[in-house]
């Protein structure tokens, strides 16, 4: 599978950086240092550089321990789509960091809120030296150092509409910390018809399922409504709610079936119980 007409340079310089890609190609995978000088040498992005070799097979090294589980082609299929997370704390900032490290191409991150000390046990990104420094700042600031091709779109406010450039998403993450935000944000993805992968933590507890758009099964999930105030959050349990969120992403973004498109899942991290709840 290639991609030279999402291109604009011309045929030849096709061709060059094709003879290029393949010329440095090592065991099916071009290094991030072939491909930054292949961008430089054809003016493209990196981003760009790596779509073509994955057309032609070729696997970013740095993705190299996935292929057993995923295919260029999947891999291809990452890079081309982009998901929103609608808060950037604990859930958002681990979910942001996972989708990054597996390849999705663009990420929107939404958040109004800058680092503060209480955010230091749980919020990957958070640590002493960024106290008080935007959180979608520092957080695009070191997924581009994670990943070099990656687009990072930061948006620092709070969600309150189904505006752009959201609507670019083909999955929105809620990473948000009370009800109201969530259906707010349940109704806007039903609004776009976006599928929405929800997560949400307190202590030792925690769930997550995706809410397909065309029901609300938000109000299942919250069915009396009422908002609570923030309470104890947990880091084992912000980081295995954010992975189930990102597992949840990558299989809707590859198109595969996924149990938690029909059922929430519950975690008591405690007991060590989890259980499947029909949605």
């Amino acid at each position: 599978m290639t991609c030279w007409r999402s291109f604009r340079s011309s045929a030849v310089v096709d061709r060059g950086l094709i003879k290029f890609l393949r010329d440095r190609e090592r065991d099916g995978c071009l290094s991030l240092a072939a491909g930054r000088e292949a961008a430089k040498r054809f003016n493209l992005k990196l981003q760009r550089v790596e779509e073509a070799g994955l057309g032609l097979g070729l696997m970013p090294e740095r993705f190299r321990r996935n292929r057993p589980f995923l295919s260029c082609f999947d891999q291809l299929e990452l890079l081309r789509s982009t998901v929103a997370v609608i808060g950037c704390g604990g859930l958002g900032g681990y979910v942001l960091e996972e989708l990054a490290r597996a390849g999705v191409g663009t990420l929107l991150a939404m958040d109004p809120d800058r680092y503060e000390e209480h955010n230091l046990n749980r919020q990957l990104q958070a640590d002493a030296g960024v106290l008080g420094r935007p959180k979608v700042e520092v957080i695009g600031r070191r997924l581009a150092r994670i990943n070099p091709a990656l687009e990072f779109i930061p948006l620092q406010r709070r969600f309150s509409r189904p505006e752009p450039p959201l609507d670019r998403a083909r999955v929105i993450v809620d990473a948000l910390d009370n009800i109201g935000d969530r259906k707010t944000a349940a109704s806007a993805c039903r609004q776009l018809r976006i599928p929405m992968v929800h997560g949400a933590v307190e202590g030792w507890y925690g769930q997550v399922a995706v809410l397909q758009p065309d029901r609300d099964a938000f109000a299942q999930l919250y069915p009396r409504n009422r908002e609570k105030q923030a309470s104890g959050v947990l880091s084992f349990t912000v980081a295995a709610v954010a992975s189930l969120q990102a597992a949840a992403t990558v299989t809707l973004l590859l198109g595969r079936d996924s149990p938690l498109a029909t059922h929430c899942l519950t975690l008591d991290l405690l007991n060590g119980e989890y259980e499947k709840i029909p949605l």
